[in-house]
């Protein structure tokens, strides 16, 4: 469990999880995370803020790079790209771990969570991950970058499309027969996330709808769901959600939902926080067994 922050000056553990990858780079949400990272790091205003990017789940795309950091690179950030999908070329543990100890924020893409998380474990990568939240780093991703703080979540890492050595001229039929997956994650946020909530997938299936149904065979734990253009974020033992507002294509901002089982059905209740965080203790209440007794 996030512990209470009872800890004076000292920086607040912070994570910020979007719904899409590409959501860290709307202006309110990334204006958010950018604000929290000058106040932790108490750098002049003159020093820009460090970036860490980690492009693991999807393979290190520049694509994906320059899709979910424009935002970042706009109002300056000194960002690096630590690319850790290619064994052959990666740093030494030296360099891996002078690179993550030194950022201000630390954000992760979408893609395969599966494989990031895997990756991440093999090169002690989680280890360095929890310490930098620790200490106070800004936390942020959409998407697989979303899920890999939770202790775990609702993934599309099993979409042959995702996959680092994907077959060639897949087939319609072959890029929608797969399902979604449950992914452990780094544990730092104590629930399970369901990104990309209000999404289709290419196999057809309703992410919400499935994500019940996970839901329903892990009756004991709580569910967090991300819209696209929208984000949850924890300060340390707080919540609050954040919305994209009127952003690219969309017309409004997503929203975040809380999922719990109750009386053999999953209640859901849309997370609304106004302007001040709420104590994260409030989503904890384990849900009701009695009427199996």
């Amino acid at each position: 469990i996030i512990p209470a922050m009872q800890i004076g000056s000292m920086a607040i553990p912070i994570v910020v999880a979007c719904g899409r990858g590409r959501d860290i780079s709307a202006p309110a949400i990334r204006d958010y995370i950018v604000k929290q990272a000058r106040r932790q790091s108490k750098k002049d205003e003159s020093v820009p803020p460090k970036l860490l990017y980690l492009g693991t789940p999807d393979f290190e795309s520049q694509d994906g790079f320059d899709l979910q950091m424009k935002g970042f690179v706009n109002v300056g950030c000194d960002i690096e790209h630590l690319k850790l999908t290619q064994l052959e070329s990666l740093p030494s543990k030296t360099e891996l771990q002078a690179s993550i100890e030194a950022a201000d924020i630390i954000a992760v893409s979408g893609g395969n969570t599966l494989f990031a998380m895997s990756r991440w474990r093999r090169l002690g990568i989680d280890i360095l991950l929890r310490g930098a939240w620790e200490r106070g780093t800004i936390m942020c991703g959409g998407s697989a970058g979303a899920i890999c703080w939770f202790d775990g979540g609702h993934s599309d890492s099993l979409d042959p499309a995702s996959v680092l050595n994907k077959k060639p001229n897949l087939s319609d039929r072959e890029k929608a027969a797969w399902n979604y997956v449950r992914i452990a994650g780094l544990g730092i946020v104590p629930a399970l996330c369901c990104p990309h909530h209000d999404q289709i997938q290419s196999n057809g299936v309703r992410r919400s709808a499935d994500f019940d149904q996970m839901m329903l065979r892990n009756p004991g734990e709580i569910g967090i769901c991300i819209d696209n253009n929208a984000a949850f974020v924890v300060e340390g033992d707080k919540w609050r959600t954040l919305s994209t507002g009127p952003w690219e294509h969309a017309r409004q901002g997503g929203t975040v939902q809380k999922k719990v089982y109750e009386n053999g059905l999953v209640v859901s209740t849309q997370l609304e926080c106004g302007e001040e965080p709420k104590p994260f203790s409030e989503l904890l209440t384990p849900p009701d067994f009695t009427h199996l007794l």
